[in-house]
C-alpha cells in the first residue's frame, strides 16, 4: 500500500487534536498511523511540542518506529 485510501488521507490530515482509531486487523492502521505522526511533526516543524503514538502492543511499537524510519 503506496497511497492512502480516502479514510486515511482524513485521520492523516486531521486537526492538530487527540486522535483515537479503532479498526480491524489488515485495515492500514500502522501505515495511517505512521503518515499522521510524520504530518504532525511537519505541522510542528518551527514550534516546540511532542507527538505521543500509543498502543496496547510492544510488537506494534517497534513496528511503528520500523516503519516511521523506512517508510518516509
Amino acid at each position: 500500500m503506496n497511497k492512502p485510501s480516502d479514510e486515511q488521507q482524513d485521520i492523516i490530515t486531521h486537526t492538530l487534536a487527540p486522535l483515537s482509531v479503532t479498526a480491524c486487523a489488515g485495515s492500514g492502521k500502522t501505515f495511517t498511523a505512521v503518515r499522521r505522526v510524520d504530518a504532525l511533526r511537519r505541522l510542528l516543524e518551527s514550534g516546540r511540542g511532542y507527538v505521543a503514538l500509543l498502543s496496547f502492543s510492544n510488537v506494534a511499537v517497534d513496528v511503528f518506529g520500523r516503519s516511521y524510519l523506512e517508510d518516509l
